[in-house]
């Protein structure tokens, strides 16, 4: 995840696990906090852990003094671990709360994270980050308000006298579900098409392909949820 996104909105993560988990994933946790050097053993190598990171059953984490890892279950249950040392994972998903309710229990487990990561994280997927010098304005909500989709096709629109552009979709884990280029300041996408299809909520930035240093804040837009389009 460019170090990842945590926290954007709460509500708009939950309908992204309900989305995503238990659809024959091959995983058993996400990264959805890390703060501290701590690494994963898959197979038999040692790599940083990253936020967004898949974690599978046979895979080892080693959690280094004074850190922080905050994890999803593929059941959409969260778990934190805070004491050093290692930890298995097949053994992690055993300490997973039967019954805990991702509605109830991760909201308190996103807030109660106070790493300078998570700080960022909240601020970058929401909009909070200041606009530099350079920085390309997009014509979406910069928050969660008047961020919803009502039907399958998003127009992007933005200012810009530096394209081509590119224009990438991604969804809460930072996974990459779409990119264009374009010459335009416009782009559309079908939210109909498969590589969204297992989505509720997206984040969108622009950048100028002429000067990387022209890019816009990450915005998120997510779909109406069922009881908002028949109102």
């Amino acid at each position: 995840m460019k170090k990842g996104r945590s926290l954007l909105v709460v509500g708009a993560f939950i309908m992204s696990f309900s989305a995503v988990f238990g659809q024959g994933a091959d995983y058993a946790f996400k990264v959805l906090a890390n703060k501290g050097t701590n690494e994963i053993k898959s197979g038999n190598t040692w790599v940083a852990v990253k936020t967004g990171a898949a974690l599978k059953k046979d895979d080892e984490l080693k959690l280094a003094e004074n850190s922080y890892i905050g994890l999803v279950s593929v059941g959409g249950k969260p778990l934190e671990l805070k004491a050093s040392g290692n930890y298995k994972v097949a053994e992690l998903l055993n300490q997973v709360a039967q019954g805990t309710s991702v509605l109830n229990k991760y909201t308190d487990f996103i807030l109660s994270s106070n790493s300078a990561e998570a700080k960022k994280n909240r601020m970058s997927a929401t909009g909070g980050m200041h606009r530099g010098v350079g920085t390309l304005k997009v014509y979406l909500p910069e928050n969660n308000i008047n961020s919803d989709i009502f039907g399958n096709i998003v127009t992007v629109n933005w200012e810009g006298k530096h394209g081509p552009y590119i224009v990438t979709v991604k969804n809460m884990f930072d996974d990459q579900l779409a990119m264009v280029e374009t010459p335009e300041t416009t782009a559309q996408f079908d939210l109909s098409a498969k590589e969204f299809a297992n989505e509720t909520a997206y984040l969108i930035e622009v950048t100028s392909k002429g000067d990387g240093k022209l890019k816009s804040i990450s915005y998120l837009i997510k779909r109406m949820s069922a009881a908002s389009r028949t109102k």
